[in-house]
């Protein structure tokens, strides 16, 4: 048997399955195809049946969202996401450009042509207003 922190796995005929799958299949039969083995208690390494419950991968991002465990916090967007490359105020210098390509911005900010057409086309960084120009 193979733990980690996220589910327990284990080998069968040189096969991983999860410990829960095998868990609601000891208890209450076949898993039906398409169907998920989710966590009432929202512990993915228990094995309670009465923890456990089937249903569509629809069914168990809902859940996660209804028990408040996803949420897309806005500080990772914009500037505060991990992979931007640009912040506010560059931007809001992008959006008040005029008369320049979209691929000489691009390559003034060092970022791909298609990032700056996404925030001239209110694509991306929709908060931003442009610079104020004087």
């Amino acid at each position: 048997m193979d733990m980690d922190a996220k589910k327990v796995m284990i080998s069968n005929n040189y096969k991983m399955l999860g410990a829960h799958r095998v868990s609601w299949e000891l208890h209450n039969g076949k898993i039906p195809e398409g169907l998920f083995v989710c966590h009432k208690c929202d512990n993915p390494i228990c094995v309670n049946p009465e923890h456990l419950f089937l249903g569509t991968q629809l069914d168990n991002m809902a859940d996660r969202k209804n028990k408040g465990r996803y949420v897309f916090p806005p500080e990772f967007k914009g500037e505060h996401h991990i992979h931007a490359k640009l912040n506010n105020r560059l931007v809001a210098e992008i959006k008040s450009i005029k008369n320049m390509s979209v691929n000489r911005i691009a390559k003034a900010y060092s970022v791909n042509r298609s990032t700056i057409q996404n925030i001239l086309d209110g694509t991306t960084w929709r908060d931003v207003k442009p610079k104020h120009v004087d």
